[in-house]
């Protein structure tokens, strides 16, 4: 859905789901998918990579290889950087499940970089924790997902669904396939988008100098006639709303712009600027870049997001999802009151790249039941243990005697049928000798047939049992 306010606005749709391909792959990204930067296509110079801090290597792809127009293959197989299993189901109102790694708060007069404010983006972590680690969150309108993740590839920082809570280390139980593990809870959004209208932008515990971070806008004046512009077509009752204001710029942007990783706007020091007016051709970074400026020109306090975008669809009514480098995505986001940040991402309604490689459903299915937790040893005893225990004895001697019990009763009912007769009054005497009779022809296999009646059994037993025909 491209439109209004209450429906569900959408993100570019990744190579990931074999759709638009829209997703740039590795050598787009100004620090690579593997580096906990995200996609920055271009946008500036390229920052120097950042150094692993597991194997001490470079996890980014160096500056000149950036700027190779060769390095986009949408039909080349993406390589797998992580699984996520999921612990409890969550249906996303954008229909897209968003990792975030990192965040652009900070606008350098060319491009947003991580922020240096004090107290900015608390939500992102810069290493791995070596221990469980609590971050601040807002729950309202959010719902609990809790992850498992299995790295594949070096990354320099966790990533988890939008609105982390808590990152915990666990034991990596399968190091020959994954490079480690790490339990995320999050607090994903819930509420409709229609329930946001009415919510206030930004955070009133912020400090001035954070609140001004996350609203500098571009020196540009354009981008405020532009924004203004936009926004004010909204109708009279939600024309004074953020998030309407947001829907109505990212609307416009859906339509005006046009999806290509082979554009790189590297040619000036303004890239966002003779992208968003000039030929409004780019990718994920420009996108973000553009939707960020214009939102802040009117007041809404904005960042980028940067990790990873996967469709929903991807699961496959599954648990585990598969993450793969070509799912690597920027995003813009926008802060509003009681909600916190607020993924509402640009999705161009105009794409010139080739559709991206399909999902292997089948190598998702097996790496996400490799990345399960294995069933400890208590919960999963074998046959002689679970002898072991003493109230399996106790169980099994119970279930002994009830059978017994059962047997003898059984043969005791029936050796009484038998001797009924001896002790049978004059009135009951034939009823009961008659009954002795059949349970002695049943025990030979003489039986009656499914509609005999007593007369016709009686005559056809008559040869094996000729006093059975006059007692009858």
């Amino acid at each position: 859905n491209r439109g209004g306010q209450g429906q569900k606005p959408q993100g570019e749709r990744g190579g990931a789901d074999g759709g638009s391909g829209q997703a740039p792959s590795t050598g787009e990204m100004d620090s690579g998918t593997a580096s906990g930067q995200g996609a920055d296509g271009g946008v500036g110079d390229a920052p120097p990579p950042q150094q692993d801090r597991d194997a001490g290597t470079p996890t980014t792809p160096p500056p000149q290889d950036l700027d190779k127009d060769d390095t986009y293959s949408p039909q080349s197989q993406p390589a797998p950087m992580a699984v996520v299993v999921f612990e409890d189901d969550y249906e996303a109102p954008s229909q897209s499940y968003y990792f975030r790694q990192g965040a652009w708060s900070q606008w350098n007069g060319s491009r947003l970089v991580p922020a240096t404010v004090p107290g900015a983006d608390p939500d992102v972590l810069l290493a791995y924790p070596d221990k469980r680690v609590e971050l601040p969150v807002t729950k309202a309108g959010r719902h609990r997902v809790r992850t498992r993740v299995a790295m594949m590839a070096a990354h320099d920082a966790p990533f988890a669904l939008e609105t982390p809570r808590t990152f915990e280390p666990v034991r990596n139980t399968n190091p020959e396939r994954f490079t480690r593990m790490y339990r995320a809870e999050s607090w994903a959004q819930e509420a409709a988008y229609d329930k946001l209208l009415k919510k206030k932008a930004g955070d009133p515990h912020w400090s001035d100098e954070l609140r001004s971070m996350y609203l500098e806008p571009h020196s540009d004046e354009r981008y405020l006639r532009l924004a203004e512009e936009i926004t004010e077509a909204l109708p009279d009752e939600v024309r004074s709303s953020p998030f309407a204001k947001a829907v109505a710029i990212k609307v416009w942007l859906d339509k005006e712009l046009t999806y290509s990783t082979r554009e790189r706007h590297r040619g000036g020091s303004d890239p966002t600027t003779h992208f968003l007016f000039g030929n409004r051709v780019g990718y994920c970074v420009h996108f973000a870049h553009a939707a960020v400026m214009l939102w802040r020109a009117v007041g809404i306090p904005a960042r980028i997001g940067n990790g990873y975008m996967v469709a929903e669809e991807n699961r496959r009514g599954g648990s585990s999802l598969l993450i793969r480098s070509n799912d690597a995505h920027a995003w813009p986001e926008l802060y509003l009151e009681g909600m916190g940040w607020v993924v509402l991402d640009i999705s161009a309604e105009h794409v010139l790249d080739e559709a991206g490689a399909p999902l292997d459903e089948d190598l998702q299915r097996m790496l996400g039941d490799m990345a399960r937790e294995p069933v400890e040893k208590d919960e999963a005893l074998d046959d002689r243990e679970v002898v072991k225990r003493p109230w399996f004895k106790w169980a099994l001697g119970a279930v002994l005697g009830f059978a017994l019990l059962a047997l003898v009763a059984l043969y005791g009912w029936k050796g009484w049928r038998r001797a009924a007769p001896a002790f049978a009054n004059d009135r009951d005497y034939v009823r009961v000798a008659y009954r002795a009779c059949l349970d002695a022809l049943s025990d030979a296999g003489l039986v009656r047939e499914f509609g005999e009646t007593r007369e016709a059994f009686a005559r056809r037993v008559a040869k094996v049992a000729p006093t059975f025909v006059p007692l009858t």
